[in-house]
């Protein structure tokens, strides 16, 4: 692939996100939000963008087991399909770092977002 520009790093902030609509049309999330964002990866890892900044969300807590959040607190307990997605998102970024043996720096922030770098 060839690209124009130099790119440093993806900003990724699209999504489906009502929780609601994710369990009526749960194919619709999983399409849109797993499948878009793996897509998106594969032209990074193609292109030598190794950067991302990822919207993720606190759904992939799943009911919370203490107050206040921290990153340190368990996910993947999710409670829906949107939170699934997030969270699916933030298993793949680790397996292609696993893959292309970089490291992960992740950092989750208050409200859902986290910042990866696929490579540091």
């Amino acid at each position: 692939m060839t690209i124009q520009h130099k790119v440093d790093c993806v900003i990724h902030f699209a999504a489906l996100k009502a929780v609601g609509e994710s369990c009526a049309l749960p194919l619709k999330y999983y399409g849109n939000n797993v499948t878009g964002s793996s897509n998106l990866m594969e032209v990074m890892m193609e292109c030598g963008v190794k950067k991302i900044v990822f919207s993720s969300s606190a759904t992939v807590y799943g009911h919370p087991e203490y107050l206040p959040l921290d990153e340190s607190h368990p996910t993947g307990k999710c409670t829906n399909p949107y939170g699934k997605t997030k969270y699916f998102m933030e298993e793949i970024m680790k397996d292609v770092c696993a893959a292309n043996e970089v490291r992960l720096t992740y950092r989750k922030k208050n409200k859902g977002i986290c910042v990866a770098s696929l490579a540091c």
